[in-house]
């Protein structure tokens, strides 16, 4: 059995905090073995994106 990995690459394409959280609604609802998410210089708020949390993500 193989497994694959994921890694999704969003750096800097304008994400922003009502897009992080349909992301995180759409990886908790749909399991993946994802294993690196970047958001880097995306357009997140000062809290981040506190809808993707490690637990219900990864």
């Amino acid at each position: 059995r193989s497994v694959i990995k994921l890694f999704i690459m969003l750096y800097d394409c304008g994400v922003t905090d009502e897009g992080c959280a349909a992301l995180a609604s759409a990886l908790r609802s749909n399991p993946s073995h994802l294993r690196k998410l970047d958001l880097s210089l995306n357009e997140l708020g000062d809290s981040g994106c506190p809808q993707m949390t490690e637990d219900d993500v990864f």
